[in-house]
């Protein structure tokens, strides 16, 4: 599905992006018309931010358009196969900002490879690095499943997978970033105990 070119489209019609859950039935449902109209919106509202940004960091107008073509197929891989859930004011357009910048970052670091500091590396450094690595990641997706609260399955996605910040996810989840920092240690050893069951079985 190419999405650019647009037609604009009127303000009240993209009022879908402000109910995170309108918007996951959405792109669940398989109805590319909608999907695509639901995409025109997101493009009004967040593309020329997404553009500001790489420009400003190395990049030229073609990219913002492959970067913002590949948010949204990460979006609808996020939503479909992975079941994402966002929740909050303006989650919608947070999330697909964040992602797009770290997408284009991801870009960069290949072209300039740099080294990754994981936050709390040391207590979790084996079982972290494979995270890092996605090393065995169908194994690790059916752990991340296996999660018992939709927290702990967010948090870790966005984290690890989508390589959010705290603060990143603190907001899309609408959550402080203290609580996200103090229960993902118990998400990662549900996560460890998940995952060791699945590589023994």
């Amino acid at each position: 599905m190419r999405i650019l070119p647009f037609s604009p489209r009127k303000n009240n019609a993209c009022s879908i992006l402000n109910n995170p859950e309108e918007f996951s039935r959405a792109i669940r449902s398989g109805n590319e018309a909608l999907q695509n109209r639901v995409f025109h919106c997101l493009y009004e509202t967040v593309y020329n931010s997404v553009k500001k940004y790489i420009l400003g960091h190395g990049g030229k107008e073609s990219d913002a358009e492959d970067i913002f073509q590949d948010t949204m197929i990460t979006l609808i891989n996020n939503i479909v196969e992975k079941n994402l859930e966002l929740s909050g004011e303006a989650a919608v357009q947070k999330y697909t900002m964040t992602t797009a910048k770290n997408i284009w970052n991801s870009y960069l670091r290949k072209q300039k490879p740099t080294s990754v500091v994981m936050e709390d590396l040391a207590e979790y450094e084996d079982f972290e690095k494979l995270l890092q690595a996605k090393e065995d990641e169908k194994n690790l997706l059916k752990a991340i499943d296996a999660l018992k609260t939709k927290d702990c399955k967010e948090v870790i996605h966005l984290f690890y997978f989508e390589e959010m910040s705290m603060n990143e996810i603190a907001e899309i989840l609408d959550k402080t970033a203290g609580s996200i920092k103090s229960n993902k240690p118990r998400c990662i050893e549900e996560l460890k105990k998940n995952f060791k069951e699945l590589a023994l079985s």
